[in-house]
Parts: C-alpha cells; sequence; structure tokens
C-alpha cells in the first residue's frame, strides 16, 4: 500500500506542475503513438494503477479516442508491412500484419472490426425477448349454446 500512496502522491505533484489537460494530453499523444500505458506509468515513476485510475475518471472519452487512433496506426503499420515484405520475409510479414490488424479491430471496432460500437446511433429500435411470448387470452364472457 505504500508504493500506492506514494504513486498517488508523485502524480498529484506532476499534475499540479503541468496541469491536468497537459498531463491528460501527453497520456492520450503517446497512447495514439503506440506507448503503452504500462510505460507511461513507469516514465511518470507511479504505479500503473494510479494512472489507470485517474484516466478512467477524468478522461475515459479521451483514451478511447486515443486508442481509436493507435488502431489508424496499427493499421498503417500493416500495410506496410506487407508492402515491404520481399519472398524471404512474406511469413514474418504476414503474421506481423495480422496481428496489427487484429488489435486494431479491437480498439475500433467500427472502422477496423467486424462488429459496431456499442449504443449510438439512433436509428430505430431493437426488442429482445428473453423466453416465451404469449399474448393474454381473450375471455368473451355470455351464454354457451
Amino acid at each position: 500500500m505504500r508504493k500506492l500512496s506514494i504513486g498517488y502522491s508523485v502524480f498529484d505533484q506532476r499534475i499540479a506542475e503541468l496541469g491536468e489537460g497537459n498531463v491528460m494530453a501527453d497520456i492520450i499523444t503517446r497512447v495514439s503513438e503506440g506507448d503503452s500505458p504500462m510505460s507511461i506509468a513507469k516514465s511518470f515513476g507511479i504505479p500503473y494503477v494510479c494512472l489507470k485510475q485517474w484516466v478512467e475518471e477524468h478522461g475515459a472519452d479521451m483514451m478511447a479516442l486515443a486508442r481509436r487512433a493507435h488502431a489508424d496506426v496499427l493499421v498503417s503499420n500493416a500495410l506496410d508491412e506487407v508492402g515491404s515484405a520481399d519472398a524471404d520475409s512474406v511469413a514474418v510479414a504476414r503474421l506481423r500484419a495480422d496481428t496489427y490488424l487484429k488489435i486494431a479491430s479491437k480498439q475500433d471496432k467500427v472502422a477496423w472490426g467486424d462488429g459496431s460500437a456499442v449504443g449510438g446511433g439512433g436509428m430505430g429500435s431493437i426488442t429482445i425477448v428473453i423466453g416465451d411470448v404469449v399474448k393474454e387470452p381473450k375471455v368473451i364472457e355470455g351464454d354457451v349454446i
């Protein structure tokens, strides 16, 4: 716990010196360019959990944008790998390109994945019924003939 407390203290000092906006801009820029959040936390001298908690509380939307931007970079990297491959390196290039594309599809499902983003849209509605759908029986009152 002591390491965590020190980490939060160090991070709070960084935010006080640079400002929240500048710290967030640094983080999202570095993530969009391919730096791992773990390496960013290490460069700040804090445990990763401190960085993760702060980003989730102060900039989850910005981090999502950074990951989508990074997905675009990965697709570009995949194209570069395939484009520069020769007969001897085609297997390695394909592995790298496939890996880049797989990660990109997870970071930006709408642009590079097979699915769509959850929420948003606003186009129509979907009703999901689990179990049987039974209409209320009609009751007709009167004399039986």
